[in-house]
């Protein structure tokens, strides 16, 4: 009479067992998905990030000298901070004081890359290479390969620019290649290289070099 109780007995110990090893499997999947779904948000993000620095650096380095004002109000909208934007301030008085009228500069990025992303703290660093062309009617096209760097920052769902700088400029060539033809690489701009009279835009102190034909992009 006793072999039935222990059959149910054995029974409840192996639907048991079995439970538990549901539950263990359950959380299991649960914590593989969690980490799958945070692993593409985290993705999500850093492509956003990325994408706003992309957006950020052609307008930082870019000058419609028919609207500087324009321009201006454009390179306000892509940063953040009492800092850069001083930097801009001081790159308004020097360039609404001169004649920028059928003057443009335009940007090609040729790479660009997030050197970290941190999600948490909402900050990134970024790399760009660029060909920067400044058009002038009296002396032809001025061309510079620039690496700029840049710290953006998330405000209220946005990545802006929070600090940005020159690392490294190509000498100028007055009249040379247009946007997107070979170039050398970029450093050190050389002693007696030629810069366009009037037009350098001086880059605030302790900042790197400014680029050529007064525009307004990084380290202003």
């Amino acid at each position: 009479m006793t072999g039935a109780p222990q059959r149910r007995s054995g029974a409840t110990i192996a639907l048991g067992a079995v439970a538990v090893l549901l539950v263990a499997a359950i959380a299991w999947l649960a914590w593989l998905w969690w980490g799958v779904l945070e692993g593409r948000g985290v993705a999500a993000e850093r492509d956003r990030a990325l994408t706003a620095a992309y957006g950020a650096v052609v307008t930082m380095n870019s000058l419609d000298g028919d609207d500087p004002t324009g321009t201006l109000e454009e390179i306000r909208s892509v940063i953040t901070g009492e800092e850069i934007n001083e930097q801009i301030d001081q790159a308004e008085e020097a360039l609404l004081g001169r004649d920028t009228a059928g003057r443009r500069i335009s940007v090609e990025v040729t790479d660009i890359a997030l050197e970290s992303f941190d999600p948490e703290a909402g900050q990134a660093e970024v790399f760009a290479v660029l060909n920067q062309t400044a058009e002038r009617p009296d002396t032809g096209n001025v061309v510079q390969r620039v690496i700029a760097g840049m710290t953006l920052s998330e405000v209220d769902g946005k990545w802006l620019v929070s600090a940005s700088d020159y690392v490294a400029l190509s000498t100028p060539i007055v009249g040379g290649p247009a946007a997107g033809e070979e170039q050398a690489n970029p450093g050190s701009p050389g002693e007696g290289a030629p810069q366009p009279e009037g037009e350098q835009v001086p880059a605030p102190e302790g900042e790197g070099t400014a680029p050529s034909d007064g525009a307004p992009g990084e380290g202003e």
